[in-house]
């Protein structure tokens, strides 16, 4: 990836990088950021604003097998600091949440979190406010 330029102050990567890297990520984890409909496409933009903005700031990072890998860093956050890879997704992935009863939709999505991390699912149940939010930002486009 290349380098980031004329970064504003506070910030680790620049805007037009951080589109680029969030680009090249989408299309290597096959996500389709074409959409019909104007409230997907919304909030896409939302998601994708929410990821781009962590890029910028050096929350967000990538691999050289371009997995995301973000770092908590809220003060009352389980995990701050701890780098978490997010696999590509499997057949694996989506089984997890069979394991959960139904109508218990955030053990499911936190069981699938556990999966595409490797981390336990209390990693993302001690998790608070920006950290969680991005969290289940990067699971709904893993998702899609």
């Amino acid at each position: 990836m290349k380098e980031p330029t004329e970064v504003k102050s506070g910030l680790k990567v620049d805007l037009e990088t951080a589109n680029k890297w969030f680009e090249d990520w989408c299309e290597a984890m096959d996500i389709d950021a074409e959409c019909d409909d104007e409230d997907d496409i919304k909030d896409f933009d939302k998601i994708k604003k929410k990821i781009v903005r962590g890029i910028m700031e050096g929350h967000v990072m990538f691999n050289d097998d371009n997995e995301l890998q973000y770092t908590p860093h809220r003060p009352n956050s389980r995990c701050k600091g701890e780098q978490i890879t997010f696999h590509e997704r499997s057949g694996a992935s989506m089984m997890a949440a069979d394991s959960k009863k139904a109508g218990k939709d955030m053990a499911k999505m936190y069981a699938v979190l556990s999966d595409l991390t490797k981390r336990s699912a209390q990693d993302f149940a001690g998790m608070v406010g920006s950290d969680i939010k991005m969290c289940e930002s990067i699971f709904v486009l893993l998702m899609v």
